[in-house]
C-alpha cells in the first residue's frame, strides 16, 4: 500500500532512497569484473520489493543490463515481479507449499527445495498436475545451519543421492544447485571448508 502527503494528512516522508541506474548498473560491471568464468551466472536478490528500492525501479534496470535470473524469498515477491513485466528466470529461496506447483507452472518459476521430504513431495504434486517438469534448485547446506540438503562429509552421500533422485523425477527438472555461505567475508578459512563441500 502506497500513502502520499496529498491523499493521507496524518503521513509523513521521514526517509527515501534514490536510485541511480548509472551506478546500479556500474556495480553490476564491478561485480562481473570479479567472476573469472563466463559461464558463472549472476543473479540479483531483489527480495523484499528490492530491499526496499522499489523492485518496479530497479528489476527492469537489472535486466536491461543482463542480469541471468532474479532471486525472490516468497511465491508472492517472485509472481509479482512476472506480472510486473519481469523476463528473467526467478528463482524463490524460501519455503513454497507443493499445492502452489499450479502458479510455479503457470508463472514459469523456479522452487527451491530443502530436503528429501520436499523432493518427494514436489515431484508427486507435479506429475499430478501436469504440464512441463517444475524447474527447481537444490539448496546445500555447506555451514550456515539453515536451510538445505547437508553437505558435510557424514551427510554428504546421503545428499548426492537425494539429488540424484531428483534428477531422475521427470516432473522435476533440476536446473541448478546453490549454498548460501555463512561468513563468507569474514573467516576466509570457514568460507573455503564451505566452498569444498
Amino acid at each position: 500500500m502506497r500513502y502520499s502527503q496529498e491523499k493521507d494528512p496524518w503521513y509523513t516522508k521521514k526517509t527515501w532512497a534514490e536510485i541511480s541506474g548509472k551506478a546500479l548498473v556500474n556495480n553490476l560491471e564491478i561485480i562481473r569484473s570479479y567472476i573469472p568464468d563466463p559461464r558463472v551466472r549472476v543473479a540479483p536478490v531483489v527480495k523484499a520489493n528490492a530491499y526496499g528500492h522499489c523492485a518496479e525501479i530497479v528489476v527492469p534496470i537489472l535486466e536491461e543490463a543482463g542480469v541471468d535470473a532474479l532471486l525472490v524469498a516468497t511465491i508472492d515477491e517472485a509472481i509479482f515481479l512476472r506480472q510486473a513485466g519481469a523476463r528473467s528466470s526467478i528463482l524463490i529461496f524460501g519455503t513454497t507449499k507443493s499445492e502452489h506447483i499450479p502458479y510455479l507452472k503457470r508463472y514459469r518459476l523456479t522452487q527451491t527445495l530443502v530436503t528429501e521430504a520436499e523432493v518427494e513431495s514436489f515431484a508427486r504434486q507435479s506429475e499430478k498436475t501436469g504440464g512441463p517438469p517444475l524447474d527447481v534448485n537444490i539448496k546445500l547446506d555447506t555451514g550456515m545451519t539453515r536451510l538445505g540438503l547437508m553437505a558435510d562429509e557424514r551427510h554428504r552421500q546421503m545428499t548426492v543421492e537425494v539429488m540424484l533422485a531428483a534428477a531422475r523425477q521427470p516432473s522435476l527438472k533440476v536446473t541448478g544447485v546453490y549454498s548460501h555461505l555463512a561468513t563468507a567475508d569474514c573467516d576466509r578459512d570457514y568460507a573455503d571448508l564451505q566452498l569444498a563441500r
